[in-house]
């Protein structure tokens, strides 16, 4: 919400009318929010396991007859791994 403030009546009349400057501010706006959202998930250290982690959690069991903490998980997790299934 400050930002939408911040951007409606502190910014709006830097940038004036120019396409250009806008386009410059929304990539330059939306790479710093993508920035920080991948940053907030790479730091997340869940308590519960989603399919990737749960076999993490069990080849780290089978290999090594230890269970697998979820910040052990949250470490070997690759969270920007796609699998697309066709």
């Amino acid at each position: 919400m400050l930002g939408l403030l911040l951007g409606s009546y502190c910014f709006a009349p830097l940038i004036g009318d120019s396409t250009l400057l806008v386009w410059a501010a929304f990539s330059a706006l939306t790479l710093l929010h993508v920035n920080a959202n991948w940053r907030g998930v790479g730091c997340l250290k869940l308590p519960w396991l989603n399919a990737q982690r749960a076999n993490i959690a069990v080849s780290q069991w089978v290999a090594t007859a230890e269970a697998a903490t979820p910040a052990m998980c949250a470490a070997i997790d690759k969270y920007t791994e796609i699998e697309m299934e066709i």
